[in-house]
Order: C-alpha cells, then structure tokens, then sequence
C-alpha cells in the first residue's frame, strides 16, 4: 500500500486520481486551499470514501508546515493512523497474515519506546535549524532518526542525489539542483 499526497485534490483530475488509488487499497490524503466553499462537497465525498484532506495555502507559510511537517517514525498519533489498519473485510482475506501489521506496530512501538531521543521535538528541532542556515545553504534533504538507520538512509540519499544530479544535467537544468531557500 502506497502512501499519497495529493495537492489540490478537491479538483478535476485529482479527485479521480485519489479514487482510483483508494479503490486500490492506497492510503490517499491531500489539500485543498479551503474546505468549505465551492470544495465542500468534494471534501465530504472524498473523506468518507477515507482520504485525509487539510486546508493548505501555499502563500501562508504556517498553513504549508501545518501540512508537510508530520513525522513518520515517531511516536506520535500520525504513525499510528498510518501503521494501523482499517478494512476488516479486506484484512479477514488474508487469514492468519492478518495479524502482521499489527505484530509490526507493536515491534515499532518497542523500538521507539526503547530509542527514548526518537521524539517528534527532534523534528522541530531540525526544522529550526535548517530555517537557520544561511540563503542557499539548505541541504536537499536531512534524516532525523536515532533509532539507528540514519548512516543507511543517508547512503541512499547520497546515491538519489548522485542520480538526480545526472539526470538532470543530461536534461540540461542542472540549475534545479540549487535550492533557493
């Protein structure tokens, strides 16, 4: 199950892409720039057929961290909507491999309640810092975790940017790979 964020999702082509993937067993959540308004039946629709929909402004800068700054692997009410899940007939198909997403939460939920410095308060911690950093000299991305995977993730992220830096090169837009923030 893929994890989807959609922006605008009230609008044409959206709401059929964010029902085409909720008909597919895709968790879908998404924006809208008001919920009320020429939106409002499209929210209702879409949120009872179980897509998550948050008001988001892309011109207010709290509206847009109320949105995009949500912790995955944190012991937070976020994870737990996430890793648990909410289709008991889909789940009653898959007989005794039912239980597995749930055994994985708990397996998580020790981790994190061992990895007592995995907190939510680390993310705002990083986001402060980065808003701290001089024009231009944001990283492109940055891993918070202390439960041990971080040296992994940042392999990865080492090896995404070496092939984004290709592509983009060859494509002749290298001037993307600056970040004007």
């Amino acid at each position: 199950m893929a994890k989807v964020f959609i922006t605008g999702i009230a609008g044409g082509f959206s709401q059929s892409t964010a029902r085409a993937l909720m008909a597919r067993g895709h968790m879908v959540a998404g924006s809208v720039r008001s919920r009320t308004g020429r939106n409002a039946d499209s929210v209702a629709a879409l949120e009872a057929e179980g897509s998550w929909i948050v008001e988001m402004d892309v011109t207010d800068t709290a509206s847009t961290e109320a949105c995009i700054i949500a912790p995955g692997n944190m012991p937070t009410a976020f994870l737990d909507g996430m890793v648990t899940p909410n289709h008991p007939t889909v789940e009653a198909q898959y007989g005794d491999l039912a239980a597995v997403p749930a055994l994985s939460a708990r397996g998580q939920a020790q981790i994190l309640d061992a990895t007592t410095n995995q907190r939510a308060e680390r993310i705002a911690e990083a986001v402060v810092a980065l808003l701290a950093l001089p024009f231009s000299q944001k990283p492109f991305r940055t891993v918070v975790d202390h439960t041990g995977v971080a040296p992994k993730i940042e392999r990865y992220n080492t090896v995404l940017q070496d092939v984004t830096r290709t592509v983009l090169t060859r494509f002749g837009i290298a001037g993307m790979l600056h970040l004007n923030a």
